[in-house]
């Protein structure tokens, strides 16, 4: 195996490694006092033992106007992640497959 083939292999699971624990959660919003109600939804990434931060959720309310409704783990966008992880680095070292010189 070739010395960038072993690079390649390492930045791929240390990003794998990273996609795993660094997560993306969703947040079900609602900003109090405005007419008509605004409800949205956010995505923010953050590690999976601690829900992200709130700060600067809407752009329309300050941070004591925003109502959290839920806050969940968006576990469908980690496998697409991982799958185009998986596509990116794997073409790279495709790429570098060859023969050997000697």
């Amino acid at each position: 195996m070739k010395k960038v083939q072993k690079i390649i292999i390492i930045i791929y699971l240390i990003l794998v490694a990273i996609a795993c624990i660094y997560v993306p959660w969703k947040i079900d919003y609602e900003v109090k006092n405005w007419y008509p109600r605004y409800t949205g939804t956010a995505l923010r990434y953050s590690v999976f033992w601690q829900s992200p931060s709130l700060k600067n959720l809407s752009p329309y309310a300050s941070d004591e106007d925003v109502n959290i409704k839920e806050i969940t783990m968006e576990r469908w966008v980690i496998p697409y992640e991982l799958i185009a992880l998986t596509a990116i680095f794997g073409a790279l070292f495709v790429l570098t497959l060859g023969p050997k010189k000697d």
